[in-house]
Order: C-alpha cells, then structure tokens, then sequence
C-alpha cells in the first residue's frame, strides 16, 4: 500500500493494514502496528504525548499509543 524511508530502515504499510519496520541491512522486518482494514486516509501525531490519531477507509477512528504498540479507543 505505502512504503517511507528512514534511517536504515523502512516502514511498509501492507493491504492488511499493517506496519511493518524492515530493517535495511538485516532485511529482517517486525510488525509495528496492527492498523485498519484498509487504507489510512488521514493520521495525525500528538505533540503533547505518544499518541497518533488515525481516519481509515473502513470507517474507524483509532487513537494509538505508538510507544506501547496500543489502541486506546
């Protein structure tokens, strides 16, 4: 679906909805997040905390704690 480059890394965005990190020189990749059903219309990442708001395609609003890989609501 979506793939960003980092530092030695990528972040990978699978049909599923999933994030993946796939490491650059390892190829060795975890799973992130487990988001939507479909695609991430819109995401917007909190300046007070480690939260991360998500608009999905499926219609689902998710909030996110990004450090603890949770769903808040």
């Amino acid at each position: 679906m979506n793939m960003v480059r980092g530092e030695g890394f990528w972040l990978i965005q699978d049909f599923k909805g999933r994030l993946w990190k796939l490491d650059c020189e390892s190829l060795k990749s975890n799973l992130v997040l487990d988001f939507h059903s479909g695609r991430i219309n819109d995401a917007s990442v909190s300046d007070c905390g480690n939260m991360c708001a998500t608009v999905g395609e499926d219609g689902n609003i998710k909030f996110w704690d990004y450090v603890k890989g949770e769903t808040i609501a």
